[in-house]
């Protein structure tokens, strides 16, 4: 079991270390700039995870254009309105967090 898991586990490992490497970095720029960095490094996280919905999506549709899937498998997987939605979300959101975030008072 440990050498088949044993990948995984370093990969998550690694980020990890990552993590909390680019945190202790950011800490020393005080509460305020690490708040922000969290803050845009979870946006973005949440982009990355709409980019790869519709990733996943062109490739089912390139499977599909080649024979691979059916457009019955593809439509149970990705169906036509889902990435809509997912983009209309993330947009929705992004928006609300950049105007919570603009109007806040910070007092130095």
């Amino acid at each position: 079991m440990i050498k088949i898991s044993g990948p995984g586990m370093l990969q998550y490992l690694v980020g990890t270390a990552r993590w909390l490497a680019l945190m202790r970095l950011m800490a020393d720029f005080g509460s305020d700039a690490l708040a922000g960095y969290t803050i845009s490094i979870r946006v973005i996280i949440f982009w990355i995870f709409a980019a790869h919905t519709v990733a996943l999506f062109v490739d089912s549709a390139a499977a599909r254009e080649v024979g691979v899937l059916s457009m019955r498998t593809l439509n149970t997987i990705y169906p036509p309105w889902a990435i809509a939605v997912a983009q209309v979300f993330a947009a929705i959101v992004s928006a609300w967090l950049f105007r919570r975030g603009r109007w806040k008072q910070i007092s130095v």
